[in-house]
């Protein structure tokens, strides 16, 4: 039977000091960890249905795409659904061509 593979930071936890090479070993799994979790992590799941359920002013989930989805979740805990009014907007900016002769800005 082959003996257990030696870890590379066993010498942190046997002598107590942490070597350079043990260092650099931590720093280069730690950022590529964060690097792997960036990437995966900003590739979530959208809810971007066209239903929104409000539980309270502040809390809300658009991943409905039926009424009837919306409102049998929001039924016993409260709240109310409306139109996700968060799809579509890519910020249109400013209005082009002139303005109506009767605005005051």
């Amino acid at each position: 039977m082959a003996p257990p593979a030696r870890s590379t930071l066993l010498p942190i936890v046997t002598t107590g000091t942490v070597t350079k090479a043990a260092k650099e070993e931590i720093m280069t799994r730690l950022i590529s960890t964060t690097v792997l979790l960036l990437l995966v992590g900003g590739t979530s799941a959208r809810a971007d249905g066209p239903w929104c359920a409000f539980y309270d002013v502040s809390t809300y989930n658009c991943g409905f795409y039926s009424w009837q989805q919306c409102y049998d979740t929001i039924r016993g805990v409260g709240g109310w659904c409306r139109p996700n009014f968060f799809q579509g907007y890519g910020g249109a900016g400013r209005p082009t061509g002139k303005k109506s002769g009767n605005s005051r800005y």
